[in-house]
């Protein structure tokens, strides 16, 4: 049942706080915190009055098969938080671009389990499994497991995209995309350096520019310079790898980048024809 926790805090205002702004504590159950979704993820609805949020025993982490640990809506028009996943282990959920559906996985591999593609509608009703995983995809070693917690999706609603484990010893890591019409999964790269790789679509509806992914490589390495590696098509990564974050995009074969902080980002093309496969040799 939805709850109506919001709680106004005048007293987090001051006299330097801008005139009509109002601050809202939207829990307060101290049993159960919650949690932000990142917002880099689809966790909004389009009009932005509605979004996802976590509760856990644990705000930032979570112990496997904690019933506790799921997904909430926040709608801010009712000012309500309703419960919205009821499963185990759940990760990365996304808002469908027509707010329609919210997509979300589960993943019971590590207790002896499958992942599983799900959705629900935002207000709870309709839950469906739409498919299981429990063979290695095309271009993974072993089934799906240790799903990343974040996801995203196609402009179009077509694709779902997070990182996982999808392989052994030095190139356990990979990117999975979703086909959210048919089910099928596949993956699209693969890099021993992915595992925090925070997947963000290109919002652009253009059909080209849609199938871009800006993905977080984080690297380990100290007193490199950085160096840039130009792909010769739109569906090869540009690459600049450093103890710096480059920030990159790939359309029709040019690349663009700035260094920006302590990791690297990367682009990919990953829609229609997207190869599966190990990054190119260094």
């Amino acid at each position: 049942m939805p709850a109506k926790t919001f709680i106004d805090r005048p007293d987090l205002l001051d006299s330097e706080s801008p005139p009509g702004l109002r601050v809202v504590q939207l829990t307060a159950d101290a049993d159960h915190p919650f949690c932000h979704v990142y917002m880099e993820a689809q966790v909004f609805s389009s009009d932005s009055q509605r979004f996802l949020i976590r509760r856990s025993r644990m705000a930032h982490n979570h112990t496997l098969n904690d019933p506790d640990y799921q997904y909430h809506l926040c709608d801010l028009d009712a000012q309500e938080i309703s419960p919205l996943t009821n499963e185990l282990n759940v990760c990365a959920p996304s808002f469908s671009p027509d707010d329609q559906w919210v997509y979300y996985l589960t993943d019971d591999a590590q207790s002896g389990g499958a992942v599983a593609l799900r959705r629900v509608r935002p207000d709870g009703t309709g839950r469906e499994t739409l498919r299981v995983y429990d063979q290695p995809l095309s271009g993974a070693d072993v089934p799906l497991r240790l799903i990343y917690p974040l996801s995203t999706m196609s402009s179009d609603g077509r694709y779902l995209v997070t990182g996982a484990g999808v392989g052994v010893e030095r190139d356990p890591w990979g990117i999975v995309r979703f086909d959210l019409a048919t089910g099928e999964a596949m993956v699209i790269w693969r890099d021993p350096f992915i595992r925090n790789s925070h997947p963000q679509y290109c919002r652009s509806h253009d059909p080209q520019r849609r199938r871009d992914l800006l993905i977080q490589r984080t690297t380990a390495s100290s007193g490199t310079r950085p160096r840039v590696r130009r792909s010769p098509t739109a569906t090869t990564p540009a690459e600049r790898t450093s103890t710096s974050s480059a920030t990159m995009a790939v359309t029709s074969g040019r690349c663009r980048g700035v260094v920006t902080g302590p990791s690297t980002a990367r682009a990919i093309s990953a829609g229609e024809g997207a190869a599966a496969g190990p990054s190119p040799a260094r």
